[in-house]
């Protein structure tokens, strides 16, 4: 019997003991990361994952690897863009990259009618339905008569044109947003194909007619990736979004210019 009670004591400690031993911290393990990148900071980048948000941290000795872009490094990538990396996941949201590879997103252009304006994000009733649409720090706006347009500008009502990135189901980060009709039916802009760049005259393709365009010193001209862009950087063929106003003789003059896709 003696030996009986030793046992069930020992059965009495064994949680007790269990308990107190020390698990062992995880160890760091080789391994991939895939995902679109949300957002890039000082050293590290924020990664959209199918299980959740990982972050990336980056050393001086990780390197990047980015089409067209040689020496490319950390800075050199943007929200949006497809991400694979090598290294060490530290624990299951934290990843030691060595390796860095990213590719541009495929752009997403979206038009449609503003249901509602919040602080970050503005809803936006499409074809596809209804959208979220997100800003940043990094969005362009368009709108005339403005210099400096922002996401206050805008109202439920009008019709706008996105382009950006997909964010996620029925949500997209905006990379330009242009406005196009606002809320009392007036025009904002007019969208085409590039004809030909003569002077400072443009020739632009609106659906079944020809536009002319003048521009001046005072035209703002918008390309993506482009930091002090001119007339000379756009491309026959090339979709634009003129906005600008029209003179006493019948003249169209180019306020501001948006370049969306090269041909």
């Amino acid at each position: 019997m003696r030996w009986i009670r030793e046992v069930l004591s020992l059965l009495l400690l064994l949680p007790l003991l269990t308990a107190a031993t020390p698990v062992a911290a995880q160890e760091p393990r080789q391994g991939v990361l895939r995902g679109r990148v949300l957002s890039v900071e000082e050293t590290a980048i924020q990664v959209q994952t199918r299980q959740g948000q990982v972050t990336l941290i980056t050393e001086e000795t990780t390197r990047f690897r980015l089409a067209g872009r040689p020496q490319a490094s950390l800075q050199d990538l943007e929200p949006g863009m497809r991400l694979l990396a090598r290294g060490m996941w530290e624990d299951g949201d934290r990843f030691q990259a060595r390796l860095v590879i990213a590719r541009p997103s495929r752009p997403l252009r979206l038009q449609g009618k503003i249901t509602s304006v919040a602080e970050e994000t503005l809803t936006l009733e499409t074809r596809r339905g209804t959208i979220t649409v997100t800003v940043g720090e990094a969005t362009e706006f368009l709108v005339p008569g403005i210099a400096t347009p922002g996401l206050e500008d805008l109202s439920p009502g009008d019709r706008i044109l996105v382009q950006g990135y997909r964010a996620g189901k029925k949500a997209v980060q905006a990379r330009q947003i242009a406005l196009v009709w606002d809320d009392e039916g007036r025009r904002g802009a007019i969208r085409g194909r590039l004809i030909a760049v003569e002077g400072d005259t443009l020739r632009l393709q609106a659906q079944w007619i020809e536009l002319r365009f003048q521009t001046d010193e005072q035209t703002r001209l918008h390309l993506r990736g482009i930091e002090s862009p001119s007339l000379a950087d756009l491309m026959p063929g090339q979709m634009l979004l003129v906005q600008g106003y029209q003179d006493d003789e019948g003249g169209l003059h180019a306020t501001a210019i948006l370049g969306m896709f090269k041909p």
